[in-house]
């Protein structure tokens, strides 16, 4: 586990770089013509975006290109080509901002292994601007996240937890997991949906775009299902407002059923 470099204090929220007229200024997060190249694999997608509000589950699978999606879409990969536009500012003018504003949750812990749960938190709390004390320590009580171990000893499915509080504490405008559930009991997996949804539903509408494996989080959280496979997004589909518990399970079946049909990516 290592440390990432936070966000900068010279900048908080509220001192965006001036966005521009462009196509997906609507939008919150915006890609087109976008290619990553990592070894042999290459990432294509013609046009992304997120609306605000979205809730957008990403599936394929594994080597398919959900993670790097995610990880270009926040900035944490440079595309050889295309762009991305965040609150319709290029991405690249956010610097080490861009956090503030696109929270990644990834399947590992970002955090110096001999320090505590409780220490870990205490210092995202001094580098994250914007970070909800009482947001962070209700996540934490629904979770039941250990304060006294080090983050070397939490298993799986617990640094998974403290990951995501680590980021959803300052409700960053667009949210990125990868693969959130996947280390959780079935138990805890039900609490950490609900505690999702009810974070998202309240205060100012935010965008989510999360990778899972279990249909179980599409029935329960998705409201628009992508399809991902050989680095190329080769399904998109929304699920009906209001739609009844068979509707959403036929769109998200259909759209399961495509992953089996495509060819891995290399």
């Amino acid at each position: 586990m290592t440390l990432s470099r936070g966000p900068r204090r010279g900048r908080t929220r509220g001192d965006e770089p001036q966005s521009g007229d462009g196509e997906g200024d609507d939008l919150p997060i915006f890609a087109s013509s976008l290619r990553v190249n990592r070894g042999d694999f290459t990432l294509d997608v013609a046009e992304f975006g997120l609306a605000v509000g979205s809730r957008v589950g990403l599936i394929g699978a594994n080597g398919a290109g959900k993670t790097s999606l995610l990880e270009t879409l926040a900035g944490r990969l440079t595309p050889t080509r295309g762009k991305i536009d965040v609150l319709g500012v290029p991405i690249r003018d956010w610097g080490y901002n861009i956090g503030l504003y696109v929270g990644l949750v990834r399947d590992r812990l970002e955090g110096i292994p001999t320090m505590t749960v409780r220490e870990h938190f205490a210092l995202r709390r001094r580098l994250l601007p914007g970070w909800q004390d009482e947001h962070a320590s209700q996540l934490q009580h629904l979770l039941e996240i250990p304060q006294d171990k080090r983050l070397e000893e939490l298993s799986k499915g617990a640094r998974a937890k403290v990951e995501f509080v680590s980021i959803e504490a300052y409700r960053p405008p667009i949210l990125l997991l990868d693969e959130p559930t996947g280390g959780l009991d079935p138990n805890i997996r039900k609490v950490f949906q609900t505690a999702l949804l009810e974070s998202l539903s309240s205060g100012p509408p935010r965008a989510l775009l999360f990778s899972t494996h279990l249909t179980e989080d599409l029935e329960k959280i998705a409201d628009r299902v992508v399809v991902v496979a050989g680095g190329k997004l080769v399904s998109d589909r929304d699920i009906p407002e209001g739609a009844a518990p068979a509707v959403r399970r036929a769109v998200i079946a259909e759209s399961v059923a495509l992953i089996g049909n495509q060819e891995p990516a290399p």
